[in-house]
């Protein structure tokens, strides 16, 4: 069983991605994403020892050279983010 859905894949030539992660699941984001936007739902991110709760059309700002974040959906809905990656 996968844990979220990729609706649109890192490459070379984007910047961005949109994750779809179901109520209660959780996702690993990797270290060059920098920016996390909520779309839709509930976002429970830890990274660096720091916690942030996000409602949808919040965002935030990632740690700089880390290893990895982690996101999860908050909630009885599902969770949309956009991520952007360093470019």
């Amino acid at each position: 069983m996968s844990t979220c859905l990729i609706t649109h894949h890192l490459t070379a030539r984007t910047d961005h991605a949109r994750v779809t992660l179901p109520p209660g699941r959780l996702t690993r984001l990797p270290g060059d994403v920098h920016t996390v936007r909520v779309l839709a739902g509930h976002a429970w991110i830890t990274h660096e020892g720091r916690d942030i709760v996000l409602d949808a059309g919040d965002e935030c700002m990632l740690a700089p050279d880390r290893d990895f974040a982690l996101a999860s959906a908050v909630g009885d809905a599902k969770l949309v983010l956009e991520i952007r990656r360093k470019s």
